[in-house]
């Protein structure tokens, strides 16, 4: 009777244990976020001002742009502009004090910056939009 009970008790190795069924269920649906919608707003003009330059500094100029439109250069430095374009161009001071009258395809113009001061400078042939600075500090 003894051995008869502890076999009751012992798990036959190739029965397998019933599992409960599971049933398929449906996928479970979230809406999807809300997008935020975002209204880009429209860059700013961007001026190229290189870090204080000497010696001889370019300036290129071509299709109704100087590039860098803007530079800060030392007392005594050298600006040349370079002709990279197609039509034709000058560089001419605001006030007038220097420039030169046309700047030949694929040719320069060169000036040098002897007094510290902001010096506006554009094209006459395509004013008032093609402009430029350079800034001459000591």
């Amino acid at each position: 009777m003894t051995v008869a009970a502890c076999r009751a008790a012992t798990a036959v190795p190739n029965e397998k244990t019933p599992t409960p069924s599971v049933m398929a269920q449906p996928p479970v649906t979230r809406p999807a976020p809300a997008l935020k919608t975002i209204t880009p707003s429209p860059a700013p003009h961007v001026r190229a001002t290189p870090t204080i330059g000497f010696g001889t500094v370019r300036v290129d100029t071509g299709e109704n742009f100087y590039y860098p439109d803007v530079i800060t250069v030392t007392v005594g430095t050298t600006v040349q502009w370079n002709h990279v374009g197609v039509t034709a161009h000058d560089v001419t001071a605001r006030d007038r004090s220097w420039g030169v009258a046309l700047i030949p395809l694929g040719g320069y113009w060169e000036y040098t910056f002897r007094q510290p001061g902001v010096y506006d400078y554009y094209c006459l042939i395509h004013a008032p939009g093609m402009v430029g600075r350079v800034v001459v500090v000591k």
